[in-house]
């Protein structure tokens, strides 16, 4: 039902060729992040073409989780994190978190 509702969205600003690609994309996109997400909760593990990728998404989501939720927030494409500056080393933020009150890192 939600790529209905996206389409109808997007009809309204776009002509149908347009519209139709975007409901395609933000789709695909949506479908890409939820089942990333539900394999780096499991014990799936790739083996192999993309392992080297799937093992940086989980270990990115496994330290938002684990260490510090204030840092590596996204999974999907851990890169983005570099991008932002959100991924610092796990050891400065465990000493930030060791000798204050919260993260603060530059």
């Amino acid at each position: 039902w939600m790529a209905i509702a996206h389409f109808v969205l997007f009809r309204w600003w776009l002509p149908l060729p347009l519209a139709l690609s975007a409901t395609l994309g933000y789709s695909l996109a949506g479908l890409f992040y939820e089942w990333s997400h539900f394999i780096v909760h499991t014990k799936v593990r790739f083996k192999g073409l993309g392992s080297r990728f799937w093992n940086r998404v989980r270990d990115n989501h496994v330290r938002h989780h684990r260490i510090c939720s204030e840092y590596w927030y996204a999974f999907s494409f851990p890169w983005i994190d570099d991008l932002f500056h959100s991924n610092p080393s796990v050891q400065a933020v465990q000493r930030q978190l060791r000798s204050s009150n919260g993260p603060k890192i530059d």
